[in-house]
């Protein structure tokens, strides 16, 4: 939704890891462990609550 609404690929989350958790209700190291995942399989690259999707 934040991509979109920027039309950008990259955009910066307006809350911390925890509170994205906390919103998902997912298990804060579940979801950590899936955004490693993603990240290396190449779909998205993360530094911080910087988040790039590398869709094409």
């Amino acid at each position: 939704m934040l991509s979109t609404r920027k039309l950008s690929k990259t955009f910066t989350l307006p809350f911390s890891l925890t509170d994205l958790a906390d919103f998902l209700s997912v298990d804060r190291s579940a979801m950590m462990r899936e955004l490693k995942l993603l990240k290396e399989d190449g779909f998205i690259d993360k530094t911080g609550n910087r988040i790039t999707l590398l869709y094409k």
